[in-house]
């Protein structure tokens, strides 16, 4: 009996120890397969290999997979590239797994992935690229989870991304470049969200985004540039765009639509070259951008439109070189820009209504080589900016009014130059940033603005001293019609409207009531000047 049961244990351990050999990876090292020979020793020894330790090369001569195809894991990359004669991935059809990076590079022949139905994880990174009789990816079927980014080069045969429905999110960076007849995003229809950014650059044949209606947020970038887009629909479900947005050099772009449904954006916004754009319509639910906005050299663009809620920008507002843009109707909830206002080189610009909002810039103030600009009426609400103002080579301005609300202590430097029909300069920021400040440049312009010294003499302020005006009392505001002046012993005091347009002057001797009750309802500019002093106070008449 005892030796009975030594045999039966001996036995055992046999068949357990035989068992953990045979679960062990082969190959832990790799293996490089250059000729179909090599591929066909692997079965010869490794008949019972269901996983291989190391990283797996299949290159050049090798052609049938076959030998493979109990492989179910590969604890490294898998890459297929430079084969002369692989059409097919045949001979996979067991592998569920690869622990590293998938690389299928420079295949001359290959045609489709048939072969990876069983593919289920990649736990590193995609590419696809460079395959240039590649026609279908319908072979990845089973492929829900990517640990990497997902990247698709020069696949110039094929059409479509039908194959990729399984898949819901991306870890990191998903990009379609170079896929000359790529005409559809279908087979994304599943894909929900991206933790890196979205880049589809260069492909001739794509016009639209449809086949990404599932997708709700972009953890990066998302970049649409050189390629044939009419339009984005397909992307309406997108809310979050964490990085940058561009769009530029698309010849056939003629509208944003698809993109109704952004409402955040976390860095720049590029809207930049796309010739046939006229309008800037559909970010009608954006409330903020985190960085700049550029809408830069769009040819035939006559209008700027929606931006709707847009109530911040962290960066710079550039419009520039759009040389068809006549207004704007957008912007009208925009109240604060970080950065810059740069308006320049749209040559038929008349306006810049629909910035009525803005009360304060960060930066720089640049209206430049815009020659049709009649007026900056827009501007009235403007209360600071954190740089200098510059007024250059504006043809069909005649008044600074629409400034007048300015602090003249926020203007740093001030440019008035080459504005041949200028020639009211002198509104009470201006005048006031003149008389504190030796920091302007004032030249070429009409009479009445064509020196400092010029502006100051008119504007009857020289070497003014301010007071503060918590001293001077203004009230109540708003009223219904009559106002209360107290606080002064005496002064020369002027009410102009928003439009600038002077509507009372008169000297006034201690505390004062005037009355509005016959002037429109709005915004009043009282100005104060006293001998070396003035105040200026606004009002809003209900």
């Amino acid at each position: 009996m005892t030796k009975i049961m030594s045999g039966f244990l001996i036995l055992f351990s046999v068949i357990v120890m035989s068992h953990q050999t045979l679960a062990q990876p082969c190959l832990p090292d790799g293996v490089t397969f250059y000729t179909q020979e090599m591929v066909d020793d692997f079965l010869t020894r490794y008949p019972d290999c269901t996983e291989i330790g190391g990283n797996v090369r299949i290159m050049y001569k090798a052609s049938n997979l076959e030998p493979l195809k109990k492989v179910k894991k590969i604890d490294g990359n898998l890459s297929v590239d430079y084969t002369e004669g692989l059409k097919d991935l045949s001979g996979l059809n067991s592998l569920e797994e690869v622990s590293g990076n998938f690389l299928l590079l420079s295949n001359q022949k290959l045609e489709n992935l048939n072969g990876l139905a069983n593919l289920q994880r990649i736990k590193g990174d995609v590419m696809i690229s460079w395959n240039k009789e590649l026609k279908s990816i319908e072979g990845l079927k089973s492929l829900s989870k990517i640990g990497g980014y997902f990247w698709m080069y020069t696949n110039v045969k094929l059409p479509s991304l039908k194959g990729l429905e399984s898949i819901d999110s991306l870890k990191s960076d998903f990009v379609l470049r170079g896929n000359e007849v790529l005409m559809e995003l279908e087979g994304l229809n599943s894909l929900k969200h991206i933790n890196g950014s979205l880049v589809i650059m260069d492909n001739l044949a794509l016009k639209n985004l449809k086949g990404l209606d599932s997708l709700k947020s972009i953890y990066w970038n998302l970049q649409l540039d050189s390629s044939s887009f009419v339009n984005f629909e397909g992307i309406e479900s997108l809310k979050t765009i964490g990085g940058f947005f561009s769009t530029r050099v698309n010849y056939n772009l003629n509208s944003l639509k698809g993109l109704e449904g952004v409402e955040t954006i976390g860095g720049d916004v590029t809207i930049m070259s796309n010739t046939n754009l006229v309008s800037t319509k559909s970010f009608d639910n954006l409330k903020s951008i985190g960085g700049d906005l550029l809408i830069e050299d769009n040819l035939f663009m006559r209008s700027i439109e929606g931006f709707g809620a847009l109530e911040s920008i962290k960066g710079d507002l550039m419009i520039l070189q759009n040389l068809a843009l006549k207004d704007f109707n957008a912007f009208g909830k925009l109240k604060t820009l970080g950065g810059d206002l740069d308006l320049t080189g749209n040559l038929l610009l008349e306006n810049c209504n629909g910035l009525d909002s803005l009360n304060s810039i960060g930066g720089d103030l640049l209206l430049i080589d815009n020659l049709d600009l009649e007026h900056l009426l827009a501007f009235q609400s403007l209360k600071s900016i954190g740089g200098n103002i510059h007024l250059l080579n504006l043809k069909k301005l005649e008044s600074l009014s629409g400034l007048d609300s300015i602090d003249y202590k926020s203007i740093n430097y001030l440019f008035i130059q080459s504005c041949p029909i200028l020639s009211e300069c002198n509104i009470w920021s201006i005048c006031m940033h003149l008389a504190s400040s030796e920091n302007s440049i004032v030249e070429q312009n009409a009479i009445g603005c064509q020196s400092t010294n010029e502006i100051i003499e008119i504007c009857n302020l020289t070497s003014v001293e301010l007071i503060e005006t918590d001293q001077v009392a203004v009230y109540p505001n708003p009223s219904s019609g009559s106002i209360f002046i107290n606080g002064i012993e005496s002064a020369m005091l002027t009410i102009s409207d928003a439009m600038g347009k002077n509507i009372l002057t008169q000297n006034i001797f201690g505390a004062t009531e005037i009355d509005l009750s016959s002037h429109a309802n709005g915004t009043y500019f009282i100005t104060l000047t006293m001998k070396n002093q003035v105040v200026t106070k606004i009002i809003v008449k209900e």
